[in-house]
């Protein structure tokens, strides 16, 4: 179990939440419209080796001018209790979870200002096997009856489903548009196959023309389509990127060498009948 402190302030006004001191807190300044306005982001939290350990840092490779380690990446400042203070040295991170503190101020820079720790009543638990249902809802039943709240990390098992699913639907409606392109191709090109046959050319040379116009045809919509795709969702979610994390790696590769390998092979396997007749040119 890893709790988390917050950093205090023990010479301003008391603040019973958390033992009658001030807590410091980040803020974000706009200064859009000639004004400057102030948002409280977070709570600023001690760093350990614990803490940061879910978000994939180890304070060990921390710079030492470094005072705070937050997502955040605008203009910042701590709110203490005499006032702003500007926040210059920030280490800007990925939060790991969504749920649990992400921003953390150094102990080194605790100890230069003299401030204090305190348990902020927030803790992270970690279990050798994933959590039943049945004992999620036990212990939200005793967390409420102590006047406590939890979450459970939610392993998104419905969203891997629906992926994978949506992924499965979106190749079979792009084979089904190749094979009508393709189909296509053939037919207007039906002249120059029966000289090709007539010149000569076997069958392994009319399923590698076929093979080669399906598979790059493939290669070519699906390259497309996931540029399109993660263009668009660029555009939707450009304030905040961290939205497309994390990247389908597996899907997206299904998609993008899977489609055109089978587009591949199926035009090689049905691409090899001869054309029905090769001595004539047909009648418009």
């Amino acid at each position: 179990m890893i709790g988390f402190d917050a950093a205090l302030d023990p010479e301003v006004e008391p603040d019973p939440r958390f033992d009658g001191r001030e807590a410091i807190t980040l803020t974000e300044i706009d200064r859009t419209g000639g004004e400057s306005r102030h948002r409280d982001v977070s709570l600023l939290f001690i760093a350990t080796p614990e803490t940061l350990k879910p978000h994939g840092l180890d304070l060990a490779t921390v710079d030492s001018d470094t005072d705070v380690i937050t997502p955040e990446t605008g203009e910042l400042s701590m709110n203490t209790g005499s006032g702003p203070e500007s926040v210059d040295d920030v280490q800007t991170i990925t939060p790991g979870y969504s749920s649990i503190p992400s921003t953390f101020i150094t102990p080194e820079a605790v100890r230069e200002r003299g401030w204090e720790a305190a348990g902020a009543g927030l803790w992270l638990v970690e279990t050798s096997s994933p959590i039943t249902n049945d004992q999620s809802a036990a212990t939200r039943e005793r967390a409420a009856a102590a006047g406590l709240t939890i979450e459970t990390r939610d392993h998104r098992g419905g969203l891997a489903t629906l992926r994978s699913g949506a992924t499965a639907v979106g190749m079979l409606l792009a084979f089904g548009v190749l094979a009508m392109t393709v189909g296509l191709v053939r037919s207007e090109t039906a002249g120059d196959l029966r000289i090709l046959t007539a010149t000569g050319a076997t069958s392994t040379t009319r399923r590698t023309l076929t093979a080669a116009t399906a598979g790059a045809l493939a290669l070519l919509g699906s390259a497309l389509g996931i540029a399109g795709a993660y263009l668009g969702l660029a555009a939707g979610y450009l304030s905040d990127l961290s939205n497309l994390i994390p990247i389908p790696f597996l899907h997206l590769a299904i998609v993008a060498l899977g489609l055109p390998c089978v587009a591949t092979v199926a035009g090689w396997l049905l691409a090899g009948r001869e054309p029905v007749s090769i001595a004539r040119q047909p009648l418009e």
